[in-house]
């Protein structure tokens, strides 16, 4: 069932909300964040290594113009204000005596017909060898991106690039109306994160993909295949609303012609104003939540 909860005025106006609107607000709009911790497999050197990774899924009011979280909404026109679904993703592994830390935003209008791209998407790759960090805006005409980096060949850069649907959206649009995903043959930008991991080029690339239910778990399963990168996305979603994201998988060759496995199962779910559980006595609540990690003694 499509979800048209698409402007302001049907999110807040209770004589116009339909039933997936009631479950979307009550769910997303709550004050609370989505928190799903994964147990993770990451391919890396050309061996899989283990590690785990946590999304991060909250409701915020964006500045349309200026791309950046609003601190008082209420003093911003509202044809200026924008309310997304944010998504922070981290994913961290070791590889033999040092280790990795990624973190991916994307911010995702929930109104898809106005808005059929995110206006913004970040990523940072940090390892013992220096640091990443992208940043593409998406704007009327056209996406901005900035690209920094150690390696000389890929950093630092800034151009214009032609708009497009990316890899990347996948997860924030799965979260607010899976059958809005494209399927069939059409072209997509790859993740930030495989194009950084593996030096690829970030273009358009040609993709089929598919929107499918799994009988089996009463899942959902969106799959994309990149032809020319012989790599291949899936994402196993529930099959009811909010479309929780339980598994991915990605499988391609890597730049040295070395097949690369990437997954990750859920583990625990939190749904919780976080930002409010600094304090010590959460410890024992982080430990419960979150795949514990790989020291070397």
């Amino acid at each position: 069932m499509r979800i048209l909860l698409l402007t302001a005025f049907f999110l807040f106006s209770p004589a116009f909300v339909l039933s997936d609107e009631d479950q979307f607000r009550d769910y997303w709009l709550s004050g609370k964040a989505e928190l799903v911790s994964y147990e993770l497999k990451q391919s890396r050197y050309g061996t899989e290594r283990e590690g785990h990774a946590v999304a991060v899924w909250v409701t915020e009011d964006m500045d349309a113009k200026k791309h950046v979280k609003l601190d008082t909404p209420d003093e911003v026109p509202a044809g200026q204000r924008v309310k997304v679904l944010k998504l922070n993703l981290m994913r961290r592994f070791s590889t033999g005596l040092y280790d990795y830390s990624l973190m991916r935003s994307t911010f995702q209008p929930i109104d898809l017909e106005a808005y059929p791209y995110p206006l913004k998407s970040t990523f940072t790759s940090q390892d013992w060898c220096g640091q990443v960090m992208w940043q593409l805006n998406g704007h009327k005409k056209f996406f901005e991106l900035q690209q920094f980096s150690y390696f000389e060949s890929e950093g630092d850069r800034q151009k214009k690039m032609p708009r497009g649907f990316s890899e990347d959206q996948v997860w924030t649009q799965l979260r607010i109306d899976p059958e809005s995903l494209p399927t069939g043959d059409f072209r997509a930008y790859p993740s930030i994160a495989y194009v950084t991991l593996e030096h690829a080029t970030y273009r358009p690339e040609d993709v089929f993909a598919s929107l499918d239910i799994d009988s089996r778990t009463n899942s959902l399963v969106y799959k994309m295949h990149f032809n020319h990168l012989k790599r291949t996305v899936e994402w196993h979603a529930a099959a009811s609303f909010p479309y929780r994201i339980l598994r991915w998988n990605e499988e391609y060759l890597n730049f040295k012609g070395e097949k690369a496995i990437n997954s990750a199962q859920q583990r625990e779910v939190l749904h919780s104003d976080y930002w409010n559980m600094s304090g010590t006595k959460f410890d024992d609540l982080r430990e419960t939540f979150m795949v514990p990690s790989f020291e070397i003694n």
